[in-house]
């Protein structure tokens, strides 16, 4: 016989409620995904809130919050800080990265010396600007306080990953 005339037969039986079971696996694996980074996003909150620095208003740790976006096939958890200075500037990103040197508005820093060191006025504007031209001096320090709290936080993650991909599993072997 040669090779050309080889032939493999295949017959399945049952097959068809195997088709069935898969035809629903991407909706029922993408529902799953979704419930697991909501899970993540309510466990991850709170943790980063407890490692954010207070600060003078406590803004920074308030405005902590999580949202899972994306399209269908790429769903993803976004976790942000929308805190704003009492002149509209989104801060936390200087804060977790640092900055260069740069003279800051020295008004914005009077809360701060305000609630921090606990100077009233007119010492504690004297004392904000002194503070802002160190900054202009040195820049910031970065506080990697959101690295701590993923580091806390990465067993309850690997928990719920666990989980999920079990439970995904588990559905379609059925």
């Amino acid at each position: 016989m040669a090779d050309k005339d080889f032939v493999i037969t295949f017959r399945a039986q049952g097959l068809d409620e195997r088709v069935r079971a898969y035809r629903a696996a991407p909706t029922m694996t993408r529902a799953s995904i979704n419930l697991a980074l909501r899970r993540i996003g309510t466990l991850m909150v709170p943790i980063l809130k407890a490692h954010t620095p207070v600060g003078a208003s406590h803004r920074l740790r308030n405005k902590t919050y999580f949202r899972v976006g994306g399209g269908p096939f790429g769903q993803r958890l976004v976790v942000w800080q929308a805190a704003q200075s009492p002149g509209g500037y989104f801060y936390g990103a200087f804060v977790r990265g640092g900055t260069r040197p740069h003279m800051p508005p020295y008004r914005e820093l009077i809360p701060w010396v305000r609630a921090v060191l606990g100077i009233g006025l007119p010492e504690g504007a004297r004392v904000a600007w002194l503070i802002a031209r160190k900054i202009a001096r040195v820049g910031t320090r970065p506080n990697r306080y959101h690295e701590r709290a993923l580091h806390a936080a990465m067993p309850g993650i690997q928990a719920i990953v666990n989980e999920t991909g079990v439970t995904i599993a588990a559905r379609l072997s059925r």
